[in-house]
């Protein structure tokens, strides 16, 4: 079965930083990319609001022009075998995405992040929010001007020996293979709960339990679990970091200040995250 990837899209820089590491994750698995856009019309008197901008145009003519974006925005992206396609809305972003994902198996969704705090970013954050919130498949994050022309071959895994979900982890033990890549597993101590033979024996547990088959074990001891991961990915030349979610709240309120967010502001590499409650629930 071919994999599907799904790329949310506004048609700015950060979506096409984003679309472009999709494109090539599926060059690189054979896969097939879809382009989703959800364009909300407000109604005005006179006009429509399309986001932020007043259009005094005919529903027709606004149709056209939003077509008229997408053909351009695809147009300059490197599609080079990849099977591509264009999925338009007149709906919100969350109900747009909703909706798709339950008419369509999608494997993975790639979404660009600028990596600030701004009033932009805020809105970015909210529809990555909602994504997680309601997606049990991975969704994979990139930071504007973070390298997006990856070649899978080194992915880290976190992991605090505590929290296991068997389907996640399996997500991407799998998404590894696909790419012939070794996994690093990274288990992070503050330096006091376990000694590091206790470490030793639970991170070889945890690979038999497993069954993992090309990886490394690494072990770090730190106060800064955020920093500690981001420099373990720049010493080991990792292509992307996974890390499983476990909560229904959603991204922000789950990740405001902590580490999953840090992780994604800090990384030069993509971020996969999987929300094991919704997981678990499919």
């Amino acid at each position: 079965m071919t994999p599907h990837i799904l790329v949310p899209t506004d048609f700015t820089n950060i979506a096409t930083h984003g679309a472009e590491l999709a494109l090539n994750l599926a060059r690189e698995n054979f896969g097939k990319v879809t382009f989703l856009n959800c364009s909300q019309l407000h109604r005005t008197q006179g006009g429509y609001m399309l986001g932020y901008e007043y259009l005094e145009e005919s529903d027709e003519v606004i149709d056209t022009n939003v077509r008229r974006q997408m053909r351009e925005w695809v147009a300059a992206l490197d599609t080079t075998s990849v099977l591509v396609q264009t999925h338009l809305v007149e709906d919100s972003f969350e109900n747009g995405v909703n909706t798709f994902l339950r008419n369509h198996d999608v494997d993975m969704i790639v979404m660009g992040t600028s990596g600030e705090l701004d009033f932009a970013e805020y809105l970015i954050g909210n529809h990555t929010d909602f994504v997680i919130r309601h997606s049990g498949c991975p969704i994979v994050t990139i930071k504007e001007g973070a390298k997006n022309d990856v070649k899978i071959k080194n992915i880290l895994m976190t992991t605090d020996l505590v929290h296991e979900d068997d389907d996640a982890i399996n997500k991407i033990k799998v998404f590894a293979e696909k790419f012939n890549a070794v996994l690093h597993v990274l288990y992070i101590s503050q330096g006091k709960e376990k000694t590091l033979e206790e470490i030793n024996l639970n991170l070889e547990l945890f690979a038999r339990r497993h069954q993992l088959n090309n990886y490394v074990l690494h072990k770090e001891i730190s106060s800064n679990v955020a920093q500690s991961i981001a420099e373990t990915a720049e010493w080991f030349n990792i292509d992307l970091i996974a890390m499983l979610t476990n909560s229904h709240d959603g991204f922000l309120n789950l990740f405001k200040s902590s580490v999953a967010e840090s992780v994604v502001k800090k990384a030069d590499c993509p971020v996969m995250l999987i929300n094991t409650h919704v997981l678990s629930q499919s």
